[in-house]
C-alpha cells in the first residue's frame, strides 16, 4: 500500500536523524547508511548486537544485511525501522568499552 509505505518512509527519516544518518541506499542485499558521527553509528551497532548487524565499513558508511529478497520494499523498510528504533544512549563512549 503506497500510503503505508509513505508513513514508514517518514518514520525512517525521523529515526535516521536521531542516529545522524544522512542517507540510506540499497546496494545488492545491503542497506548502506551514510552517517555523520562515528559515536552515533557505533552506538547503533552496539544496540543491535545479537539482532540485525550494523557493519561499519569506513568513516562515512555502515552496511546492514537485508533479507534475501530486497524486492519487497515494505519488508526492507520494516527491517530498517527495526534497526533504527533501537534505544539511543547519548552517553555511549566507545573508548570506555572493553
Amino acid at each position: 500500500h503506497p500510503a503505508r509505505q509513505l508513513l514508514i518512509l517518514k518514520e525512517l527519516q525521523i529515526l535516521s536523524q536521531r542516529w545522524q544518518v544522512d542517507s540510506i541506499r540499497l546496494e545488492n542485499n545491503f542497506a548502506v547508511l551514510g552517517y555523520r558521527d562515528k559515536n552515533h553509528i557505533l552506538a547503533l551497532s552496539k544496540s543491535n548486537q545479537g539482532r540485525i548487524p550494523v557493519r561499519i565499513v569506513d568513516q562515512k558508511s555502515a552496511y546492514i544485511p537485508l533479507p534475501n529478497s530486497t524486492e519487497n520494499v515494505e519488508e526492507v523498510m520494516q527491517e530498517l525501522k527495526t534497526v533504527l528504533q533501537q534505544s539511543f544512549d547519548p552517553a555511549y563512549n566507545p573508548a570506555a568499552s572493553p
